[in-house]
């Protein structure tokens, strides 16, 4: 069985305002991404379905689809539960 990952609300809030500024600044597809991993990973499964979360954590492996890719890489991002800060440095690497 999987291990639940955990975020506080401190973090959360931390981390889903700069997520929000970064995408009024950019509106980049990242940020999107980003925001909504964190949901997901903030609310559970009350945030979003299951088949929604396979598929935004498959999104990082389009091809030929930038926008989706980087709303995918953003998503495992957000959702692994990594800051904002380190978020900001891949995003800007292009890492996955």
């Amino acid at each position: 069985m999987r291990k639940k990952m955990t975020l506080t609300e401190e973090d959360f809030k931390k981390h889903i305002s700069g997520a929000q500024t970064f995408m009024i600044l950019s509106g980049a597809d990242f940020w999107r991404g980003y925001h909504r991993g964190l949901r997901r990973l903030y609310h559970g499964g009350d945030f979003g379905t299951d088949a929604e979360h396979e598929l935004w954590m498959t999104l990082a492996d389009a091809t030929g689809d930038d926008q989706r890719r980087d709303r995918g890489r953003g998503y495992r991002l957000g959702y692994a539960g990594v800051s904002i800060s380190e978020a900001l440095r891949r995003s800007d690497e292009g890492e996955k």
